[in-house]
């Protein structure tokens, strides 16, 4: 699959999907600790849309939609859903291993929805780093309108137009 793009109003970056798959399996996991009941509609929509990317469900069209997310409320309260899963991301130590990430992978409820077998470990540090820039697009301080973002290690060949999480 190749690589998704994840905008709020005119600011946008290219990320490959099995980041984005990952990063939602710990933001659903701080929605389904705090309780769902607990948010607004809004707010419960955008669960929807982690957990079918973290399922694999929308294999065609991982997605994340922060248009929707208007009201203020709204907004701080997934921005503290984001820094939640931070601090349960850090929890983890510095890296996810090759095993865990490929059991998150074959957790998947259709085989025809695992996009990889991982074989390199995912820094922890990519992960938060990355909650960090769906922060940046919420409160409008992402810098760039059409930016590109790979994790350490993953990246194939060195690109000064790419920015390293």
């Amino acid at each position: 699959m190749s690589e998704v793009l994840i905008k709020r109003k005119d600011k946008s970056f290219w990320i490959n999907p099995n980041f984005i798959q990952l990063v939602s399996q710990y933001i659903c996991q701080v929605f389904e600790a705090n309780g769902l009941h607990t948010y607004s509609k809004e707010i419960q929509d955008m669960y929807i849309d982690f957990d079918l990317n973290r399922t694999g469900e929308c294999l065609s069209f991982v997605s994340i939609v922060f248009d929707d997310i208007s009201d203020d409320t709204d907004k701080a309260t997934i921005i503290e859903i984001f820094n939640q899963a931070k601090i349960l991301i850090q929890s983890l130590g510095n890296e996810i291993s090759v095993v865990s990430l490929n059991e998150f992978e074959n957790a998947k409820n259709d085989p025809s929805f695992k996009l990889m077998n991982w074989s390199i470990p995912v820094k922890t540090t990519s992960l938060v780093n990355l909650l960090n820039l769906f922060i940046d697009l919420l409160n409008d301080a992402y810098p760039n309108v059409l930016g590109n973002v790979n994790f350490i290690g993953y990246q194939p060949i060195s690109n000064p137009n790419v920015q390293i999480l």
